[in-house]
């Protein structure tokens, strides 16, 4: 029960420090619980579609500065 304890107060912490909401916001991370199919859109729709790959890679999405948050807290330096 310690260790839990322990853990959610890390957790909390982490997500109250205002670099690492910044983080959040820069990786999109509120975008993961948006569904990609428009209402009624099945993946049928979606065939033959091909991406901007090299669109998609400049935008990024910023997960290495958020994991190196991550690791620093989890390590006690921040």
């Amino acid at each position: 029960m310690a260790r839990d304890l322990i853990l959610r107060a890390k957790a909390r912490a982490f997500r109250a420090n205002p670099e690492v909401q910044a983080a959040l916001a820069a990786a999109r991370v509120a975008e993961l619980s948006v569904p990609t199919l428009a209402p009624g859109e099945t993946w049928h729709d979606l065939h033959g579609e091909v991406p901007d790959i090299p669109a998609l890679a400049a935008r990024g999405m910023a997960y290495e500065h958020l994991d190196q948050l991550a690791l620093e807290h989890l390590y006690g330096v921040r």
